[in-house]
């Protein structure tokens, strides 16, 4: 039986890992191969590495730095940031990355897209679709870290990018990065119940206890930064991550394992 995974998201800028909050203000965490040495000691499913910053500022990726994440990385990595073609990809790939990350360029390069499932499968491209609500409570995908407003109803969008033939989809929501709110459970079902590929959940988790209504709704993946990386809220640094037992038993009360 494949289970529900359990992420934790780690935030990449200019070389050192950091946690935003609603996309913005970002706080140093810590040195990225050191927090990836300390994520060894937990049962993790999988860790995704975002750059948040290498597309906006035209960067491509940090390849050294992600090579030293790969070495020391005992479980699969998915990254994304600063992608832009397929001779990137496959340096990342050859360097240990198992799942390829793409949010603007589901926009502005989906030809990259088909090559990537073409060349590797759907199962190595994880389609990432920022969400925010504006003003008068209508939700609307973003890319470039929440600056760029693509103006079309979420979810015919995240169906569009569903189409291109994406593995996965990783949603996160902007409005609720960093807050320990919890998820959004109404918008999640909406998705889920609007597409047929598996969909990660990330953005405002605020205990243990929120991962079970979205993997009840059907979410494959929950996924979370500061709850992961922070003692509380308003409290300092301490990387940590549920014993197996603990998972057992979320997933268990989510109905999703016996």
């Amino acid at each position: 039986m494949l289970l529900p995974r359990i992420i934790p998201v780690l935030l990449i800028e200019n070389g050192a890992f950091v946690k935003t909050k609603l996309f913005k203000k970002p706080d140093y965490i810590g040195d990225p191969v050191n927090v990836i040495n300390l994520f060894n000691r937990f049962e993790v499913d999988e860790i995704i590495i975002l750059d948040i910053s290498a597309t906006r500022l035209k960067k491509h990726p940090d390849f050294e730095l992600i090579e030293n994440l790969a070495n020391e990385c005992w479980v699969p990595l998915a990254y994304g940031g600063g992608i832009k073609n397929i001779d990137q990809v496959k340096k990342l790939f050859e360097l240990g990355i198992e799942k390829i990350i793409l949010n603007n360029a589901l926009i502005q390069n989906p030809a990259l897209v088909k090559t990537i499932v073409k060349m590797y499968g759907s199962q190595a491209i994880i389609g990432s679709v920022d969400l925010k609500k504006d003003i008068w409570g209508k939700i609307y995908p973003y890319t470039l870290s929440g600056r760029h407003k693509i103006k079309r109803p979420y979810l015919d969008y995240i169906k569009a990018v569903e189409e291109l033939g994406v593995g996965e989809i990783f949603i996160n929501f902007i409005d609720r990065d960093g807050q320990w709110n919890g998820y959004d459970n109404t918008i999640i079902k909406d998705i889920i119940d609007h597409i047929e590929i598996p969909t990660v959940i990330c953005g405002g988790a605020s205990n243990r206890s929120d991962f079970i209504a979205p993997l009840k709704l059907g979410a494959s993946g929950v996924a979370a930064g500061s709850l992961f990386v922070y003692k509380s809220q308003g409290k300092g640094v301490l990387i940590n991550f549920p014993e197996r037992n603990e998972i057992e038993d979320i997933l268990i009360k989510a109905k999703r394992y016996e």
